[in-house]
Order: C-alpha cells, then sequence, then structure tokens
C-alpha cells in the first residue's frame, strides 16, 4: 500500500500554517494525519472543512446526531481514532 507522508504543524507555512492552527483552536491541538495528507494542497484542505462544518452542522440534511453517529462508525472500521 502506498503511504503519501502528510505536512506536520511544525512544518507548515502561510495558508496552510493558518488552516492547521485554527483547526487546533476549536478541535484541540491533535491533527488528525487525513488533514495533514491535505494539506499537501491547502485549497483541497480549505474545501474539505467546508464540507465537513457543513455536514456536521445541527441544521444539515444527516442532523448532528447522525453525522456522528456515521463519523464514529467510520472510524472503528478503518480502526482510526475518533
Amino acid at each position: 500500500m502506498s503511504h503519501l507522508p502528510g505536512i506536520p504543524p511544525e512544518a507548515a507555512a502561510g495558508e496552510l500554517k493558518e488552516l492547521y492552527e485554527q483547526f487546533q483552536r476549536t478541535r484541540g491541538p491533535d491533527l488528525p494525519e487525513h488533514m495533514r495528507v491535505m494539506g499537501r494542497s491547502p485549497r483541497v484542505l480549505k474545501a474539505m472543512q467546508g464540507v465537513t462544518a457543513q455536514l456536521m452542522h445541527p441544521d444539515s440534511a444527516l442532523g448532528l446526531r447522525r453525522a456522528e453517529m456515521i463519523a464514529t462508525h467510520v472510524s472503528r472500521i478503518n480502526a482510526a481514532g475518533y
């Protein structure tokens, strides 16, 4: 399996550093690996954060409870921390 290395917070600069810091202010210091990989393209990371914010909004079509249940289930399937 291929592995694309992510960009760690200490190596981030410019827009990427701002995106990382924004995430860490709202969600805590741990930056998920998928965000570090998307950090290779700050434009992609910013778009994904927007999609996630819409999906995880209480007024979304899924509803916050259902969205959280899906996220938890997918994390369990992927053996990832959530």
